[in-house]
């Protein structure tokens, strides 16, 4: 027995039976399966994506365009930072310029008055002590008791007394308070040809509390 032989369904008998298919049993359904990578932002039209088309927490902030995300609260003030460590020393600064010349000053009060000067000042004399040509002398006088030296010297006379000179002037103390006066002379007058005898008194200024 000979099999009969089969023949693929042409394209319009394939179309013909579609389309009888859809017109019996209507158009509750259609499915199409589209190529990927086939829709982009020409086949969407404007406003077509709302809020409930996104999916939540799918966006990031580089999605939004300026000013359209409001600013967050401010955060926490943060943690006092630790003290930086000092810095090198600068260099030395310019010389600045003399400043004006101040003004002068109020006068002071006056000071108030000194104490009076030691009362009882008396000069006191040694006796006349002669001195011969070329000799040297030395005479001394004392204050009395309580009494201090402030000063003193001597006075020659006599025919000599144009070449008496004094050696040494000084004052005389006792345990560092000054009590008297010494002098010491020579008489020179034989140097200058004409030798003659003099007299000298030592001469001391006391003064008394």
């Amino acid at each position: 027995m000979r099999n009969p032989k089969l023949h693929r369904p042409s394209p319009a008998l394939v179309v013909s039976v579609i389309a009888l298919t859809v017109a019996l049993g209507g158009t509750s359904y259609a499915a199409i399966v589209l190529p990927a990578n086939s829709v982009g932002t020409r086949q969407i039209k404007k406003n077509a994506v709302t809020t409930a088309k996104v999916k939540n927490g799918s966006l990031r902030n580089a999605d939004f365009g300026a000013g359209q995300l409001p600013a967050g609260a401010a955060g926490a003030q943060g943690a006092l930072g630790a003290t930086g460590a000092a810095g090198a020393m600068g260099p030395r600064g310019l010389k600045g310029d003399k400043g004006d010349k101040g003004d002068k000053g109020v006068a002071g009060t006056d000071g108030t008055d000194g104490t009076d000067g030691l009362p009882n000042v008396i000069v006191r004399e040694s006796a006349p002590t002669p001195v011969a040509a070329s000799g040297i002398v030395s005479v001394s006088v004392p204050c009395l008791a309580g009494e201090r030296a402030t000063g003193g010297g001597y006075d020659a006379s006599g025919n000599g007394e144009f070449g008496t000179v004094a050696l040494d002037s000084h004052p005389t103390a006792s345990a560092a308070v000054p009590n008297g006066w010494a002098v010491k002379v020579n008489n020179v007058t034989t140097l200058a040809g004409n030798p003659q005898p003099s007299m000298i008194v030592a001469k001391v200024i006391c003064a008394a509390p």
